[in-house]
């Protein structure tokens, strides 16, 4: 003889199934996928704003950089005139 417990396990899944239990479980799942890949997206798109601004901030730098450089060795020039 069976276990009522079974049966009820048993009486429960068919039912699940039999009311579309399983397509439920489906589209709650590819309801995340898609939840996931959305963020993924959007943290690509992100990163690449990040990294356009790296880039920008770094060019703008060196930039500085030469220009300090250009201005140091000019006031070397007028230092070795006044001197």
């Amino acid at each position: 003889m069976s276990d009522p417990k079974n049966r009820d396990k048993d009486a429960f899944c068919k039912h699940w199934l039999r009311d579309g239990g399983l397509q439920w479980l489906f589209d709650r799942r590819q309801g995340l996928v898609n939840l996931k890949n959305s963020r993924i997206a959007d943290l690509e798109k992100e990163l690449e704003n990040r990294e356009r601004w790296y880039a920008d901030i770094s060019r703008e730098l060196n930039e500085k950089t030469k220009h300090i450089a250009e201005l140091e060795s000019s006031l070397e020039k007028v230092r070795e005139l006044v001197a």
